[in-house]
């Protein structure tokens, strides 16, 4: 009995230490979503009213370096009276994409740096046409928070970290050995599938991520 409850124990904290680090990622996943949605926000707050230069870089600091600043207002800002504002256009360029922010939107790391991106299908109707591409953006630690620092226009898919159809199943194969590590406790405990074999558990796993081992 003694050694059941401590298999179970073992095995509870296992489990909860790879849920911790699952929703560790997703939180990690939306807090990056949520601060691109506030620096597209920043941006199509410019067009709303005319400010003074200073007024209008300490709207964009909390999002983007000086480097993307730059780029976005070089293309984007317009002066009348010393005062300064942006226009709506159908093709916008160093805006944040429009991104779904949801499994279509990627976040990968590479080097240090945050690629955010998505495929969007190609467009043959209306003001702005396009075919299929990828755009996104890439973020940057800077004063301890990451900040937009480059954009990314039709880039090649090859170029970008993590874009491929392994990049899932890595992911997968890597949650499905961790579960695999518990199987003999599970086993012992007396939880069904498992209770009735390391096979039977295994065939449920296998099935239910997708991943068939022999």
């Amino acid at each position: 009995m003694y050694r059941l409850g401590k298999s179970l124990c073992i095995c509870l904290l296992l489990c909860l230490s790879m849920f911790s680090m699952t929703a560790y990622a997703n939180t990690d996943r939306e807090e990056v979503f949520t601060h691109l949605q506030n620096a597209f926000e920043a941006q199509i707050s410019l067009g709303g009213e005319e400010r003074s230069l200073e007024e209008v870089r300490a709207i964009l600091a909390p999002y983007f370096t000086q480097s993307a600043e730059k780029l976005f207002l070089d293309e984007n800002l317009y002066e009348e009276n010393d005062l300064y504002f942006t226009l709506g256009t159908d093709n916008p360029f160093y805006y944040i994409p429009d991104f779904s922010y949801n499994q279509e939107t990627k976040v990968a790391e590479e080097n240090g740096h945050l690629y955010v991106y998505q495929f969007f299908p190609a467009v043959y109707e209306g003001p702005v046409t396009y075919e299929d591409r990828y755009d996104g953006v890439i973020l940057t630690v800077e004063d301890d928070s990451y900040k937009v620092s480059d954009f990314l226009y039709n880039i090649d898919p090859s170029e970008l970290p993590g874009e491929s159809e392994g990049e899932q199943k890595n992911q997968d194969q890597n949650r499905f050995q961790q579960l695999y590590i518990l199987m003999p406790i599970l086993a012992e405990t007396g939880i069904a599938p498992f209770s009735s074999g390391i096979k039977t558990g295994l065939w449920l796993l296998s099935n239910e991520n997708g991943i068939l081992y022999k």
